[in-house]
C-alpha cells in the first residue's frame, strides 16, 4: 500500500491535535472553507470533523490494504505448500501444530539416544503416528509429507523413517561403545579401550550420515 503525503499530513495533524498542540491554518487551507463548510473554532485537543473524516479515510485505505494482502497470501498458499504449512503452523506449550498434525516435544534424561525426542500426533484422531523420533527434522519432514497427502507406507515416508531409525541406532551404539571404552580403560585394558573408541567413532560417523539423509529427505530431496 502507498500512503500519500496528504494522508500522512492528515494523520500527523490529528495526532498533534489530540496531544494538545496548537495548529496553524495556512492561507491555502483558509481558502478552501466556504459558506457551505464553515471553519470550526476548536480548543486545544479538540478534533474537527474534517480531521475525523481524513483519519477515517486513511484507516479505510489501511483496512483495504490488509484485506488485499491476506487474500493474496491465501491465494498464493494454494499454489505453494511451504507457505500453506507456514500459515497453518501454531506453537503450543509442548511443540507445534502444523496442519492436522502436531509435533510433540518430550524430555527423558535417561534416554540413551538423546534426552529430547518427538512424537507426531494426528490431531483429528488423536493417533500417534510416530513415536520417539530423535531428530526434529524427521518429525517435521514426516508432517510435511503427511499434510501433502502421502501415506505412511509410501516410499518417501519409509525412507525418512528408516534414516531416522538408523540415526537413533548408531547414536545408541556410539554411547555404548563410549561407556565400554571408559570401563576397559579403568580396568587397564588399553588395547580394548582403543578398540571401543574406534567403534564409537565409526558409529558416530554413521549417525551423522543418517542425519544428513534425514535432512535431505525432509526437504524432498532423494538420496
Amino acid at each position: 500500500m502507498t500512503v500519500s503525503a496528504e494522508d500522512r499530513d492528515a494523520m500527523a495533524r490529528l495526532l498533534s491535535i489530540m496531544n494538545g498542540q496548537p495548529q496553524e491554518i495556512s492561507p491555502l487551507q483558509e481558502s478552501k472553507h466556504t459558506a457551505a463548510s464553515p471553519v470550526e473554532l476548536l480548543g486545544p485537543g479538540q478534533v474537527s470533523s474534517r480531521d475525523i473524516n481524513a483519519m477515517a479515510d486513511v484507516l479505510r485505505k489501511l483496512e483495504n490494504a490488509v484485506n488485499s494482502t491476506s487474500s493474496n497470501m491465501l491465494e498464493e498458499s494454494a499454489r505453494d505448500p511451504e507457505l500453506k504449512a507456514a500459515l497453518n503452523t501454531t506453537a503450543t506449550s509442548d511443540g507445534v501444530k502444523i496442519g492436522i498434525y502436531k509435533i510433540q516435544q518430550q524430555l527423558d534424561e535417561s534416554r540413551v539416544a538423546g534426552k529430547q525426542y518427538y512424537n507426531v500426533i494426528n490431531q483429528v484422531t488423536g493417533h500417534v503416528v510416530a513415536h520417539e523420533l530423535s531428530l526434529y527434522e524427521a518429525a517435521h519432514g514426516l508432517v510435511k509429507m503427511l499434510n501433502n497427502g502421502m501415506y505412511f507406507n509410501s516410499a518417501p515416508v519409509r525412507q525418512l523413517m528408516e534414516a531416522e531409525a538408523a540415526y537413533t541406532s548408531h547414536k545408541i551404539d556410539a554411547v555404548r561403545f563410549h561407556r565400554a571404552a571408559r570401563k576397559q580403560q579403568k580396568m587397564g585394558h588399553e588395547d580394548k579401550s582403543q578398540l571401543m573408541e574406534t567403534r564409537k567413532q565409526d558409529s558416530l560417523d554413521k549417525a551423522m550420515l543418517a542425519k544428513s539423509n534425514v535432512k535431505k529427505l525432509s526437504q524432498g530431496r532423494g538420496l
